[in-house]
């Protein structure tokens, strides 16, 4: 897994580090009661170890696999190849798919670099961006967006702004109703609270926000946007790219590396990958959902 990924925008220290820990957490879930509690095994009469974590074997490689629910929706069951010691072949998928049959799963979620086969079902991308890389088009560098901490006296209209963001979405992209959800209010008076949540001005006009935290996804460890809104009268002027451009310019003043800005966007999601890829941040790994058919030996 260290060599499959060695190309993204982590030091490979970090990377190696980040593996080491993601895996042996992933591991223990194999064993880990509290973590199988949280499956609905009562719903579906199946023993409560049935759902903890397994390791399977195919041809001398190992599959570390887990139970998933799409959306936590109990009818929409697939399984999760977390790591792996080899590439998921045909052969090995089967052996999985026996395993887990009772989960009543057809398909397994593998997280891979994008690759020209396009074999499977996309499902998120990862998009990352490094600062040193930030687009220096005209129009960026001349930008009136700029960004100010938001405070708890701004929970209130950041709501109300994500509410009305959101209605826009649904309204012309209507698929994304059960894919992308805005953020909750009390997550969001969290994050406010420690610091990263950045209200998106347009000269003196608020026009959205956009959630920043340094965090860990699966075995990245670095800034993460979880959340951007902008309010639907002013979509359409790049403005969300100008924020993330300008959220590297904030960072990159207090860090002695350049910062790289990650976040997951779903793959029908066409106005966030549009302001992504304006912003100079690239798709640089998947998760996608793969049948035995998409496979080969």
């Amino acid at each position: 897994m260290l060599q499959q990924f060695s190309g993204l925008p982590v030091e490979l220290k970090t990377l190696s580090k980040g593996l080491k820990a993601y895996i042996s957490e992933q591991l223990r879930w194999c064993e880990d009661l509290d973590f199988s509690a949280n499956f609905p095994y009562l719903e579906r009469g199946l023993p409560q170890s049935f759902f903890q974590q397994k390791v399977i074997t195919c041809n001398g490689n190992e599959y570390l696999t887990g139970p998933r629910y799409a959306g936590g929706d109990i009818n929409k069951p697939f399984i999760d190849l977390v790591a792996s010691s080899a590439p998921l072949t045909r052969r090995a998928a089967k052996a999985i798919m026996a395993v887990w049959h009772p989960l009543g799963a057809h398909s397994i979620r593998v997280l891979r670099i994008p690759n020209t086969e396009n074999a499977g079902k996309i499902d998120q991308c990862f998009y990352a961006g490094v600062s040193a890389n930030v687009n220096n088009d005209i129009n960026f560098r001349q930008s009136t967006v700029f960004l100010e901490k938001a405070t708890s006296k701004q929970l209130n209209w950041c709501m109300e702004t994500a509410t009305r963001s959101y209605s826009d979405t649904y309204l012309h992209l209507p698929s994304l109703k059960d894919k992308v959800l805005p953020v909750e209010a009390d997550d969001l008076s969290d994050d406010i609270a420690e610091g990263n949540v950045y209200i998106i001005m347009l000269g003196d006009t608020r026009v959205g926000f956009i959630i920043c935290e340094y965090g860990c996804r699966a075995f990245i460890s670095g800034h993460w946007i979880t959340e951007e809104v902008v309010l639907p009268q002013f979509k359409g002027q790049r403005i969300a790219a100008m924020a993330q451009n300008e959220l590297y310019r904030i960072m990159d003043t207090t860090q002695a590396q350049p910062i790289t800005l990650w976040g997951t966007i779903e793959k029908s999601n066409f106005p966030s990958i549009r302001a992504a890829e304006n912003a100079g941040r690239k798709n640089v790994m998947e998760y996608v959902f793969m049948k035995e058919g998409d496979l080969h030996d």
